[in-house]
């Protein structure tokens, strides 16, 4: 019989909707994941979350780092650190919708390539002059070098999906990219965060899923491939749309047993 296992999402009321792409998330895994443990809420903990710590957990963390990556794995780490998690854990965003029934043990795995991808296979406009994102592309590659130097293979992992990870295995990384020169990307969920990787360095992986939805047309061709289609992510323009909100409120319409209110 499978164990149950916990899941840890870094979570911060950072614009106006948050909340509601929180809640959509759990609904999601309420519907959707089975053998799941805890839910654990890390960052700001939100005044809903139910009461009952056997089904979810806040742990509260102040995103004190100016870089997001930097906050995400202070925030995993600290999860880790408060609740003692030990090996498997599933790691995720708070913006991961999930569309199929899958067990929490069986989440598939989503490679995107070997090769780091140039910025504009990032974001086709990308202008970094402009854009916030600067530099993630020397970043991503000054993580490899570091993590190569010291015998880890580094395959690019999908982000936009929830994602197996080992408590172990993080801080091994963690201490590895602490010493590192320079500015390195502390993802666990999209570089390096698979543990299948120390398992199994050959596992098969699925083609990527839909990720960072930006148009009417994407959400409903995700829609109607929904037996086959994992999860999906969205890019904040959606919310703009009173037609999408109301898509995903139908879609996940149901307080979930990580609700109080």
């Amino acid at each position: 019989m499978n164990s149950n296992r916990d899941i840890v999402i870094p979570f911060r009321y950072c614009d106006d909707h948050a909340d509601r792409y929180l809640r959509w998330t759990l609904r999601s895994f309420d519907l959707h994941l089975r053998n799941v443990g805890r839910v654990v809420i890390v960052g700001d903990i939100p005044y809903w979350l139910t009461r009952d710590t056997s089904v979810a957990v806040g742990v509260p963390y102040h995103h004190y780092f100016r870089h997001k990556f930097q906050n995400l794995a202070a925030a995993m780490m600290t999860s880790i650190r408060s609740l003692g998690i030990l090996g498997e854990f599933l790691y995720s965003g708070d913006d991961i919708f999930h569309l199929a029934d899958y067990d929490a043990n069986e989440i598939p795995y989503f490679r995107r390539r070997d090769a780091i991808r140039s910025a504009k296979e990032y974001w086709s406009a990308y202008d970094p002059h402009k854009d916030g994102e600067r530099g993630y592309v020397q970043m991503m590659t000054a993580t490899r070098s570091a993590l190569e130097s010291r015998g880890y293979r580094t395959v690019e992992f999908e982000g936009h999906a929830t994602r197996l990870c080992d408590a172990a295995y993080v801080g091994e990384v963690a201490s590895i990219l602490a010493d590192a020169i320079g500015d390195v990307q502390f993802e666990p969920s999209c570089l390096f965060g698979n543990v299948a990787l120390r398992h199994d360095p050959d596992i098969p992986c699925v083609s990527r899923t839909d990720m960072k939805i930006r148009t009417m047309r994407e959400f409903e061709k995700v829609m109607a491939e929904r037996g086959s289609t994992y999860c999906f992510s969205i890019h904040p323009c959606m919310m703009q749309q009173p037609d999408f909100i109301n898509a995903m409120d139908a879609l996940y319409p149901k307080k979930s047993r990580y609700e109080l209110w």
